[in-house]
This record gives C-alpha cells, sequence and structure tokens, in this order.
C-alpha cells in the first residue's frame, strides 16, 4: 500500500503507528484551532476507524516491527562475531563482557543466563561480578573497541 493520498490522514497513520495517543497524532496532523478537546478525541477516533487508515497503520507498523527484528538481528551477529574474534585473540575479558551484553540483547535478565559457546547460546554462562554492573553504554564501547571498559 503507498501512502495516503490525503497528507493529512498519513500523517495521522504515521503518528499513530509511532506510538503516539491518537488524539495527538490528529493534533499534530490537523489545524485544531479552538477545537475543544473533546471534539478533538471524536475526530481522532473517527479517523482512526476509517478502513484505509486504519490498514496504513498496520503496514507501518509492521514496517517497523520489520526493521527493529533486522537491526537486533544485525546487532546480534555483530556481537557473535565479536566475541568469536576474542576467543580467536584468547582475549577472555573481552569475551566475558561481550557475552554480558549479548545477554542483554537477546533479553536475558542477567548476564548470568546465557553461555556463550563457538555454536551459539546456551543458558549456564557465569560471568565475573563486575560484568554484571557495567551500563549498557560501557559494554557497547567495549564491543566497538573503544577500551577495557573499566
Amino acid at each position: 500500500m503507498c501512502a495516503l493520498e490525503n497528507v493529512r490522514h498519513e500523517r495521522f497513520a504515521q503518528g499513530v503507528a509511532a506510538g503516539e495517543k491518537k488524539v495527538d497524532a490528529f493534533r499534530n496532523a490537523f489545524r485544531v484551532g479552538n477545537m475543544s478537546d473533546k471534539t478533538q478525541r471524536e475526530k481522532a477516533c473517527r479517523l482512526a476507524k476509517r478502513q484505509d487508515v486504519r490498514a496504513r497503520i498496520r503496514e507501518l507498523t509492521a514496517a517497523a516491527e520489520f526493521e527493529a527484528c533486522v537491526s537486533i538481528a544485525e546487532f546480534k551477529a555483530r556481537l557473535s562475531a565479536a566475541f568469536r574474534a576474542a576467543s580467536d585473540r584468547n582475549e577472555t575479558d573481552k569475551m566475558v563482557r561481550v557475552g554480558a551484553l549479548l545477554a542483554k540483547a537477546i533479553g536475558a535478565d542477567s548476564p548470568s543466563e546465557i553461555t556463550i559457546r563457538s555454536g551459539g547460546v546456551t543458558d549456564d554462562f557465569r560471568p565475573p561480578p563486575p560484568i554484571a554492573s557495567l551500563s549498557d553504554e560501557d559494554l557497547l564501547t567495549l564491543i566497538k573497541g573503544g577500551g577495557n571498559g573499566e
């Protein structure tokens, strides 16, 4: 489906798909001037019920979810490659830190919930306690090769 012909409807759909409340997306897409809050909410609701607008919101949401999945998959692949490179160079400390970041990337509550092996990730990795205290930013700096995370 292409963008909606009505530019304001398209802007509204993009706003809702991006996570805005319907009334906020309506306010951003239309000139509301002296329109009451009640009227704005009613019109936003009515617009959101239009079949073409609903279809466009679903399309935009699906596209964003796909991009997020690809980005996450790419991020995990880069982490895995960094882990393998650290492993090849026997950089144990970096391996553990990359493992901690990978744990966060896959949604583990803590780095102690995963194990990284050359073939993949399992669930019994136990890194030293200091790794668990590193922030995501420190781990990202480490993975990018910007220091030792300390």
